[in-house]
């Protein structure tokens, strides 16, 4: 049986049925230190800056 979230339907990617993708995240948020956290936060906004300067659009990012 395949899974589709709701936000990647249009590509559909398959995707962890939803009970399941909370445990992921909760795993995830509890076991990453802040500083890795805000690490990651830094990285997706650069990219994010980096590829508005060169193509001129902004990916969407979570």
């Amino acid at each position: 049986m395949d899974f589709y979230s709701s936000d990647n339907n249009r590509n559909l990617v398959p995707a962890l049925p939803e009970n399941i993708s909370e445990c992921v995240k909760a795993i995830f948020e509890d076991g990453t230190p802040e500083n890795t956290k805000k690490a990651y936060k830094k990285d997706l906004y650069y990219f994010q800056e980096w590829a508005r300067a060169t193509t001129g659009n902004s990916p969407a990012l979570p």
